[in-house]
């Protein structure tokens, strides 16, 4: 082994802080990356293997594995080196134990076992889709971090399965009598040294998940030479027999994924996860009571004739109510839809009663107002009260509202006001206040901006806690008073769930998560529930998550759409609004014809029209493309879209024979070249981490990209291998963002001589192409994107793209000034949340566009558990 690493000691830019352990693939430590200054976890291949070729290939091989894969249930590959003799990876450093370190106390409940199955089996199903196969899936290679994510550790013997030419995968992972893995966890196929494919990890997953459920290895023996013998030979005791009351279908899990036929097995993780989804539905079981014995009575003939008969007829009954009991323990939940016009619902409450709902609503791109509806109902009526969001309702029937009429303004705030349920004026009350909630004892607790920071209040005027984050997506006080639940939004939307004592002591409950609107405590306050995504798993719409007080989390209900979590009334009901989001593209139409739209799947998100106008070049990102960014190509003639390659659009070259895209492989982004019609994929070498390009006029390639200095500008040749530095770090054009645009920019003028740039601060600056001294530009504001310039590279065209309407601004590059141009909207506003990309069409005049469109329906939900 190597010698162990001190504290303070470097491996390139990692300082190391102390080891963390030990296995066969090599040593790990936690460590400081002090380009990033964060804290990251660093395997090192012990030095004795680091000359021996093979054990230095299964290293890099496990680097090269787990770097094609980004997902939230596979710990993350951020860096691979060597320093002289010493190889390394650098991986994200998680905080927890693992699973088998877990076990050690003894098998999971059949809920918490679920929660880390569909976890494990998500993760296998995002390798396996790579055409990776882990081959060592085992309790000590499962991680459970601190806030309940499940991570797959350790591709040290994982391979890429190799692709032939008519792109049929080979089952090949090993040669012929290569016997590789720990051997209580071995496939049979994998035991008899045969080639393996990603039906081995899921018999060795069926092994994870027996012992998860019953404490006890299905299969291990005295040696490991009589556990690869039972894998083979034996059939394992059912777990129905170890667990009381385990559900049928979870048992049927269990023994789908131990078949010593592959053919016999789930035939896929996607499979595996389907069935675990509807094992997540039933209780964990539980057995019905024997009757008591009724007391003893004297009966005369006829009577007992009589009981006879009625104890035939509950006994047939009987009979039915316990087949059906036993098929279905806990009847499904019931769904019942409350409205039905088009728009964006941004609160909604129940009233004391349980039967009433208020919500807030903006239909038909009207103003955010207020509605009454009632659960037996389908009708909404308008509350006579002005334009604002409902924030709470008070036991004694007042309202505290926010009168800010954006609808999608979930962070700035408004007045907060006091009115009847019923109708009446408003009471001012605060400014920027950007949630509020009642207790039960009609105390209100705010957040709301102050000088300081965000400031939580509980009651008005007494402040409990203080943040420099964003606070948007919930406040909710626990039906006793004595702590208070919130969303704290850090980067994005990425946060946390957490309660709030009274002392000002933060718990964090949920940790890492996308967050969405929605968050709620249950009426016993044992549990707070709300709406999130799992951090990094994009792939997933918001679901409704449940977490106790001790951090036990679990999945209450997902849906094909987004799910926004509102109230949770006394008797249990949920009230909750699905979502259902839409990117599209419209293109100006002549003699004052309606746009056309030329959107083609659920995320269409515009980069570029062509030189000739007759083009678009688009993104799509979302559940029509499965999530991978695509790039589609579309002509104005309303025929259908093509399909180029995967990848974020971003521009047609000059002559609109080729686009360029960006394009991620595993951690590292690269540009592509993808022809419009016959030809081959280029790639763009420069061993640059690049994160937006463009066409020069000459044909050349200007593009941003990371550097260790900073992000900052390049130009590069096509064909060449390196790119040439344009700007000094800190000055750059931005990334894209394959959801949102950034493709769809136009930062380089006409000419070809200037190219729009930004600092880190957000001022704009114009730098020469050709080489010179970047002048800013203060007429272009932090946050403006850039559409198009005028034929004479004069004037630059720039907008704010979450305006409703958008207002395209005109910049006259010498004169430095501003001037507005013209106004861009929709002729159908409903729930329209954004308008843009921008991009100034051939004629020099019109724009054609992107726009985001959300649409709420308010449902309640009884039964959810």
């Amino acid at each position: 082994m190597t010698a162990p690493f001190l504290a303070g000691s470097r491996l390139g830019p990692y300082e190391i802080i102390d080891a963390l352990g030990a296995g066969g693939m090599g040593e790990v430590y936690r460590a400081r990356d002090t380009r990033l200054r964060r804290e990251v976890a660093i395997k090192v291949l012990p030095m004795a293997f680091g000359s021996e070729p093979e054990f230095l290939k299964r290293f890099e091989r496990e680097a090269r594995a787990v770097g094609q894969l980004n997902h939230p249930n596979i710990v993350a590959i951020y860096d691979v080196g060597h320093e002289q003799s010493v190889h390394y990876v650098v991986m994200e450093l998680l905080e927890g134990e693992t699973l088998g370190k877990r076990l050690q106390n003894g098998p999971l409940p059949p809920r918490k076992t679920l929660e880390v199955a569909m976890q494990i089996a998500h993760g296998l199903a995002a390798a396996h889709e790579k055409h990776i196969v882990h081959r060592d899936l085992k309790p000590e290679n499962v991680f459970l971090t601190r806030n309940n994510r499940v991570k797959i550790l350790d591709f040290g013997l994982a391979r890429q399965l190799s692709t032939t030419s008519n792109h049929q995968i080979s089952a090949r992972l090993t040669e012929p009598g290569m016997v590789v893995g720990t051997p209580a966890f071995m496939s049979p196929e994998q035991v008899r040294g045969l080639p393996l494919d990603h039906r081995s990890d899921i018999f060795s997953f069926g092994v994870v998940l027996y012992e998860m459920l019953t404490g006890q290895n299905p299969y291990e023996g005295d040696s490991p030479i009589e556990t690869m013998n039972a894998i083979l030979k034996v059939e394992p005791r059912d777990a129905g027999e170890l667990v009381p009351n385990l559900p049928p279908i979870l048992r049927r899990v269990v023994t789908h994924c131990l078949e010593k036929d592959p053919e016999a097995r789930f035939q896929s993780a996607n499979d595996l996860i389907f069935d675990l989804e509807n094992c997540s539905q039933i209780a964990t079981g539980s057995s019905l009571p024997a009757p008591a014995a009724p007391p003893r009575k004297r009966f005369g003939r006829t009577a007992l004739i009589l009981a006879a008969l009625v104890l035939l007829v509950a006994a047939a009954g009987g009979v039915t109510w316990l087949r059906n009991a036993q098929r279905n323990p806990n009847p499904p939940p019931a769904f019942k839809r409350m409205t039905f016009r088009r728009g964006i619902i941004q609160s909604a409450r129940f009233t004391k009663d349980g039967s009433t709902v208020i919500y807030a609503a903006s239909w038909d791109g009207e103003p955010l107002r207020l509605y009454l509806a009632r659960t037996d109902s389908p009708d909404s009526q308008t509350l006579p009260l002005p334009n604002a969001n409902l924030l709470s309702i008070s036991h004694n029937g007042e309202m505290a509202i926010a009168l800010n009429e954006n609808v999608f303004d979930w962070f700035a705030g408004g007045t907060l006001a006091e009115v009847p349920l019923l109708g009446g004026s408003p009471r001012e009350m605060m400014e920027g206040v950007i949630h509020a909630d009642w207790s039960s004892d009609g105390r209100l607790a705010v957040w709301r901006r102050t000088k300081k920071g965000t400031q939580l209040e509980f009651p008005i005027g007494t402040p409990v806690f203080t943040t420099d984050r964003q606070v948007a997506l919930g406040l909710r006080v626990s039906p006793k008073g004595d702590q208070i639940a919130v969303h704290l939004i850090g980067n994005g939307l990425t946060g946390e769930v957490a309660t709030i004592g009274l002392d000002g002591k933060k718990r964090t409950l949920a940790g890492n998560v996308v967050s969405a609107p929605g968050l709620a405590w249950t009426a016993d306050g044992k549990e707070v529930w709300f709406a999130a995504t799992p951090a990094g798993d994009h792939s997933a719409a918001p679901a409704i998550f449940a977490v106790t007080l001790d951090g036990e989390q679990r999945l209450v209900t997902r849906m094909p759409g987004w799910l926004w979590l509102h109230d949770i009334s006394r008797d249990g009901t949920l009230l909750m609004t699905y979502n259902v989001w839409q990117s599209g593209i419209l293109l100006p139409a002549s003699n004052g014809q309606k746009d056309r739209d030329l959107s083609w799947l659920d995320w269409s998100v515009l980069a570029d029209v062509s030189p000739d106008g007759r083009s678009v070049l688009f993104t799509e990102a979302r559940e029509g493309v499965a999530n991978t960014a695509t790039v589609y190509l579309r002509t104005t003639d309303d025929s259908p879209a093509v399909r180029l390659g995967e990848g974020v659009a971003l521009d047609f070259s000059p002559h609109g024979d080729w686009v360029l895209a960006l394009q991620s492989i595993g951690t590292q982004r690269r540009l592509i070249l993808l022809p419009t019609r016959a030809g081959e994929t280029e790639t763009v070498r420069n061993g640059l981490d690049a994160m937006w390009g463009g066409w020069l006029p000459d044909g050349r390639l200007i593009l941003s990209a990371q550097t260790p200095q900073g992000p900052r500008m390049f130009v590069q040749a096509r064909g060449a291998t390196a790119a040439q530095p344009i700007t000094p770090p800190g000055l750059w054009i931005g990334q894209v963002d394959p959801e949102g645009g950034g493709g769809g920019m136009r930062p380089v003028s006409p000419d070809g001589k200037l190219v729009l740039v930004f600092d880190m601060s957000g001022r704009a600056f114009l730098q020469p192409i050709g080489g010179g001294t970047p002048r800013e530009i203060s007429s272009v504001r932090p946050g403006d994107y850039p559409a198009g310039w005028s034929v004479d590279s004069r004037h630059l065209y720039v907008y704010q793209p979450h305006e409703v309407p958008i207002a395209v601004q005109e910049i006259d590059i010498a004169a430095n000034t501003r001037t507005p141009l013209q106004q861009i909207t929709v002729s159908d506003l409903a729930g329209i949340y954004r308008i843009g990309p921008l991009i100034l069409m051939p004629d020099g005049r019109s724009f054609a566009h992107g726009y985001v469109r959300t649409t709420s329906t308010l449902y309640t939900a009884k039964g959810l558990r």
